[in-house]
């Protein structure tokens, strides 16, 4: 049996080694496939590590100057830091120096106000006491205003009213006489000026006053012609002319009048008499009489009618005849200006 089965075995002991050397031999072969592989591999890796390195280095240099500049940046914060503590120590030195100066000045300034109070109500009250002796200049004057009806106690605080005012221009002329006069009889033994410089001084107010005058006179009339806006440009350049001549200072209005009033004459039709603000004044104490005879009227609607009505009687041709026959025999203030007069001085 073992003869007839030893060729079998020895075919198959043959194969069996042929398979044993053909799977080496394939084993040989994949590990030489994978040698070939790694081999290929390094052989890249040995050709692209130089340029590896080479920017490794490079980004560790650019790393090194990054930190140097770093820790340089942070010594200068660091002494900037220093720097602004000492400034802001100084700076708070310097606060608290001033602070102290200020409230020293500030209760200098305090005390000096206190004073300036005290010497002005000393002052105020010496001027009060010396109005009211009947021997003061003060009071002269003002009894020689009080022989044209011009009185300063008809409105608050010693202003003359617009009446009154007319009246000082109109009469301009004899009232600084008079008043040139009593300063001269009456002066202080203090006063150094002289007869003859006290009537220039008044002189030039008189003169003032009846320049103003005739400005107001020109400006109230109606329907101007072009006679009258050249007449009112050269009496407006001769008042401002004296005005400054004096040394007294020009107001908004007085810059007003010098460069839009004749402007104003020449574009509203008809002249600026309607612009007059007689009315306005006439409406204060009309309005304070109203709302006296009216004090017990609750209904708004029912004051209204009968202000409506008093207004309309009042403006009737019949109520303002009556009224002018009252007033036939009193002379008014109504602003009249003779400009002859006024041209004997201008040069």
């Amino acid at each position: 049996a073992i003869r007839e089965h030893a060729a079998a075995v020895k075919e198959h002991l043959e194969a069996q080694r042929r398979r044993e050397a053909w799977d080496s031999t394939e084993k040989e072969v994949e590990a030489t496939s994978r040698g070939k592989g790694l081999l290929k591999y390094a052989e890249k890796q040995v050709k692209v590590l130089p340029d590896q390195i080479d920017s490794a280095w490079a980004e560790y240099s650019d790393y090194i100057k990054d930190n140097d500049h770093n820790r340089d940046s942070a010594k200068c914060m660091h002494e900037h830091h220093d720097f602004l503590l000492l400034s802001l120590q100084e700076c708070k030195d310097t606060v608290e120096e001033l602070t102290k100066e200020r409230s020293e000045m500030t209760a200098e300034v305090k005390k000096l106000l206190d004073a300036v109070s005290k010497k002005k109500k000393h002052l105020a009250k010496f001027r009060t006491d010396r109005r009211s002796e009947k021997e003061s200049l003060y009071c002269k004057i003002d009894m020689i205003l009080g022989e044209y009806d011009i009185l300063r106690a008809e409105y608050h605080g010693g202003d003359l009213t617009g009446g009154h005012v007319k009246i000082l221009m109109k009469k301009a002329s004899q009232i600084m006489e008079q008043i040139a006069a009593c300063l001269d009889k009456y002066k202080s033994d203090r006063c150094e000026l002289s007869k003859e410089e006290i009537e220039a001084k008044c002189g030039e107010f008189s003169k003032l006053l009846t320049s103003w005058n005739a400005v107001l006179s020109e400006v109230h009339k109606v329907e101007p012609e072009e006679e009258d806006f050249v007449r009112s440009a050269k009496l407006v350049g001769i008042a401002l002319k004296l005005h400054r001549g004096m040394g007294l200072s020009i107001t908004p209005k007085g810059h007003d009048v010098e460069d839009h009033l004749v402007k104003q004459m020449r574009a509203v039709p008809g002249g600026l008499f309607d612009f007059d603000e007689s009315w306005g004044e006439q409406l204060h104490q009309s309005g304070s009489s109203n709302d006296q005879r009216l004090r017990n009227q609750k209904s708004e609607a029912k004051k209204a009618v009968s202000l409506l009505a008093t207004d309309r009687r009042n403006n009737l041709t019949e109520t303002q005849s009556a009224c002018e026959k009252v007033k036939a025999d009193h002379t008014g203030s109504k602003r009249e200006f003779d400009a002859c007069y006024f041209y004997l001085f201008i040069d």
